[in-house]
């Protein structure tokens, strides 16, 4: 009987022994995966061909006017030639007003706002990033406030404006 456990311990241990993972196998999102000819496929390179048969139809411009309302200045650039371009396709695919994110404050901001706000009227809208530096500091929500409020009188608005309406230097009500 005692041999009997013995054997079963052992196949058991064999058993937990070859369903373990090889040494060069990484678990991804709770699977193990090994390294195979796909690692080399990356998702630029993927483009499947459609299984539906249907008609497609090719819309390159909006028959409406568009508003972009979430862009960044970063991925788009905040260089004279990389705005112009950005105003150059938005009249190619029919927007009218882009909301961008500049993720950027203080003298940066004033720069970004003065570029898109001056040099492309009523086609932008600017927002400024929060500073968060010395966020463990004291005073660091009335600085942050401050910084706020002076990004939002730099692209015209006054300090009654609410959040949610459009502010700049040419923004129509």
């Amino acid at each position: 009987m005692a041999v009997e456990w013995k054997r079963i311990a052992l196949a058991a241990a064999v058993a937990v022994l070859l369903a373990r993972p090889a040494l060069d196998q990484k678990m991804r999102y709770g699977v193990y995966v090994e390294p195979g000819p796909m690692d080399a496929v990356l998702l630029r390179d993927y483009e499947p061909e459609s299984s539906l048969v249907v008609p497609e139809t090719r819309i390159d411009k909006a028959r409406f006017p568009v508003i972009d309302a979430h862009t960044h200045s970063f991925t788009n650039g905040a260089t004279e030639k990389a705005v112009d371009d950005w105003v150059h396709a938005m009249d190619e695919s029919g927007v009218q007003l882009s909301i961008v994110f500049t993720d950027a404050i203080g003298a940066e901001f004033d720069r970004q706002a003065e570029l898109f706000l001056k040099r492309h009227p009523g086609r932008f809208q600017v927002y400024c990033s929060l500073d968060l530096n010395g966020y463990d500091q004291p005073g660091f929500s009335e600085r942050s406030v401050r910084e706020l409020e002076r990004c939002r009188e730099t692209v015209g608005c006054t300090p009654t404006t609410r959040v949610s309406t459009p502010c700049g230097r040419n923004a129509q009500s």
